[in-house]
């Protein structure tokens, strides 16, 4: 046994539940890892943290069982802590319940586990990437308390999605231009991209954001990132007409009157539906300085997980409970800075939406240009 471990402790790095081994040998006698009768220091605490990630309605136990092939009594004295469990039993729990193996096997606080799914054209392509957030969603609907906190630079992109234009104007944008697809290079756009393909899918992500209440954090200068990207393709002659930029235009200021209606009532609902007293909370804050940053903090259940976008659409996926309870702390400090427009604060919220609403108008009429434009 010893001669076996002696080969396996090295220093570990764990990318999604897969452990690859370095050739650098693990001096800390303190490390988990060089105790093999005991891989994790706190083996209930362990396993407080797999509960916690499980719905509801499914047994942990009966789950257990079947992922080790025990018996439910073998599962229970492990929960325990009366029965250690092998480095193997480890990996195939954090394998089933997508948790790191870093998270309990590492000492250092400085170091935490990420998921990472990034968007490319030959191994994720956009519909599996739409098709993931849909997932997402329906896996957040599993659990009984359920919120999430968004900061974001630009608006949140379920809002988009019950927009034909805007969206498939979205969709194309990331794909040719932040993503650089070889088959869209050639392409100009006209509203009829991805209507037929993407749109569905996109309408069902909204369907289930409209189920989970949400508390946002906006700024008047969120609609810039959108309208910068209009403006590029206008300087760049991507559109394959005026009549799919002024679509685009239109689109977008449906979107933005459907959020503005979803915040005097306080309530989430799809185009074209009436508000319901039975409807989700919708909660929205604006604040008046610019972060730059987007982030997304869903608990369920009590349990933190932390959505980071990079790279304009990717994101980075944690449960850290250290890193998430900081990004809680720095949303609630940005809240406590904020004013709240949702149902109330209506001086606010009306100068909130003409703001937005002003922009649009002056990009669209030309009275604002990119740099790059002649």
């Amino acid at each position: 046994m010893h001669k076996f471990f002696a080969n396996f402790a090295r220093q570990h790095v764990v990318c999604h539940n897969r452990v690859y081994l370095k050739a650098h040998r693990l001096a800390d006698k303190d490390n988990p890892l060089t105790n093999m009768e005991q891989p994790i220091p706190n083996q209930p605490e362990f396993f407080r943290h797999v509960g916690s990630g499980v719905p509801a309605h499914i047994s942990l136990v009966d789950e257990l069982a079947d992922i080790l092939h025990i018996s439910v009594d073998s599962v229970y004295r492990r929960m325990r802590g009366e029965k250690e469990l092998s480095l193997g039993e480890l990996q195939l729990i954090c394998s089933h319940f997508k948790i790191s193996m870093d998270t309990f096997l590492q000492a250092s606080h400085r170091r935490m586990a990420f998921t990472n799914r990034y968007l490319d054209q030959e191994n994720f392509h956009f519909r599996a990437y739409l098709t993931e957030i849909l997932n997402t969603f329906r896996y957040f609907q599993q659990f009984n308390q359920k919120e999430m906190v968004y900061l974001t630079k630009d608006f949140p992109i379920y809002q988009y999605f019950p927009f034909p234009e805007i969206a498939s104007f979205k969709y194309f944008f990331w794909m040719k231009t932040f993503l650089n697809f070889p088959e869209m290079q050639k392409q100009k756009f006209r509203t009829g991209h991805f209507l037929d393909d993407l749109t569905e899918i996109g309408r069902e992500i909204s369907i289930q954001y409209t189920k989970l209440r949400s508390i946002e954090i906006h700024n008047p200068d969120n609609i810039l990132t959108t309208l910068r990207q209009i403006e590029y393709y206008k300087d760049s002659h991507f559109f394959e007409s005026a009549e799919d930029l002024d679509s685009v235009y239109d689109s977008l200021c449906d979107m933005v009157s459907h959020m503005e209606e979803q915040t005097i009532h306080g309530k989430k609902f799809m185009k074209g539906a009436l508000p319901h007293p039975a409807n989700i909370d919708y909660h929205v804050y604006v604040t008046d300085f610019y972060i730059g940053d987007n982030t997304q903090l869903v608990t369920l259940d009590g349990r933190l997980h932390c959505y980071k976008v990079y790279n304009g659409i990717n994101y980075l996926t944690s449960s850290d409970p250290e890193f998430c309870r900081h990004s809680q702390r720095f949303l609630e400090n940005i809240i406590s800075k904020s004013a709240y427009i949702s149902s109330v604060g209506e001086k606010e919220r009306s100068r909130f939406f003409n703001m937005i609403r002003e922009k649009i108008d002056a990009y669209r009429n030309n009275r604002i240009h990119s740099i790059a434009h002649v």
